[in-house]
């Protein structure tokens, strides 16, 4: 399956739900970034290790939308 039809599959069904269940899935992609950045890659070169945060938060922006995306983060950066 290419990732631009799954992509498109996901929005859809986001965007056909009701607000309660786009907030319960903003505030689980909010809770992924913060399990996320407890995970950490240590390279020897460097002393900034590398996180999965970033790729959640990209994530929840391709999948969530622009609001609900910017939304998930809000939540994790106010709680």
């Amino acid at each position: 399956m290419d990732f631009f039809v799954m992509r498109d599959r996901i929005v859809s069904f986001f965007r056909d739900t009701s607000w309660i269940y786009k907030i319960l899935i903003a505030g689980s992609f909010a809770l992924a970034t913060a399990y996320s950045a407890q995970l950490r890659i240590v390279l020897p070169w460097t002393p900034v290790p590398i996180t999965l945060q970033t790729f959640m938060v990209l994530l929840s922006g391709i999948l969530l939308g622009r609001y609900w995306g910017s939304a998930s983060q809000l939540m994790y950066v106010f709680s």
